[in-house]
């Protein structure tokens, strides 16, 4: 099963309310009192603090129609909880995949040690992953290079890494593999060494891995930003596909769960936006 799978057919209601997400979209869109936006309407702790403003995640949702460090780390959080709820509601005990946040690519190109962090402690078994990761068999980052997003995906049982580069154009995929080697150079290692040594998982270096890339056309020339296309692929890649359409409806969809998401992450502390507590 993949994680597509689970976004579809995981109702994804917020703990304090019974708004829907077309509700919460429709009221962003019709919405325009600053006294509204102002508020701090998250501010989640996990490795690390995020804080975020109505007017930040209106801006960059609806307005740029692409994401920040901020918001694509706290989607990446949101698509971890839909996981462990499905998880929950099926039964199962262990996910297919795991969610590395962007701070893991993030201290990977800054040029630091995995061997010691507690950063990377944390993201790879901190006390809010509630699953044993070394049971993971797919590994998903997304990553900022040089302004833009893209997505990396390990499968450890067929040793292949996938990339997914939005900002592609028009160039040929061995341009755009040379382009990401540098990178994948630096993250390949790290990764290996952290779930050699924080998951016991034991795997090949780079030479016996396979690097594919995957394109796509539409994301190339969309309106919506690189960030939203990398954690749209993040989100529904199974390995060989995607199986939902990449389009500017799915993708709009799909902004529209981000923003329902990360508003309905437990344990967020922030101000929410009356409509929640309306609906309440």
């Amino acid at each position: 099963m993949t994680l597509q799978v689970q976004w579809s057919t995981f109702q994804y209601y917020p703990t304090f309310s019974d708004v829907t997400c077309t509700e919460l979209v429709n009221w962003m869109e019709a919405t325009s009192a600053e006294i509204q936006y102002n508020k701090e309407w998250i501010y989640h702790r996990e490795h690390r603090t995020v804080a975020l403003s109505g007017v930040t995640i209106r801006n960059q949702l609806f307005t740029l129609l692409d994401v920040n460090e901020d918001i694509c780390e706290l989607a990446i959080r949101s698509m971890r909880t839909v996981m462990t709820d499905c998880m929950a509601n099926q039964n199962s005990a262990v996910p297919e995949r795991h969610f590395l946040s962007p701070e893991f690519s993030k201290f990977v190109f800054h040029g630091e040690s995995p061997k010691s962090s507690p950063l990377l402690q944390l993201l790879f078994g901190g006390p809010f992953i509630s699953y044993d990761i070394s049971h993971c068999k797919m590994f998903v980052c997304v990553a900022e290079l040089k302004g833009s997003w893209c997505c990396y995906v390990w499968d450890l049982d067929k040793t292949r890494l996938t990339i997914f580069y939005p900002s592609a154009g028009t160039s040929d995929d061995e341009t755009v593999k040379n382009r990401h080697l540098h990178s994948v150079f630096h993250l390949h290692p790290a990764l290996m060494c952290c779930l050699n040594r924080y998951c016991r998982i034991k795997t090949g270096d780079l030479f016996c891995w396979h690097i594919v890339l995957y394109r796509n056309e539409v994301a190339t020339t969309s309106r919506y930003g690189s960030g939203l296309w990398a954690l749209y692929f993040a989100c529904g890649f199974d390995g060989d596909k995607i199986s939902t359409p990449l389009n500017e409806i799915s993708m709009k969809k799909f902004r529209d769960k981000i923003l329902y998401g990360i508003l309905s992450l437990p344990n967020n502390e922030g101000t929410l936006p009356s409509i929640i507590f309306q609906s309440s």
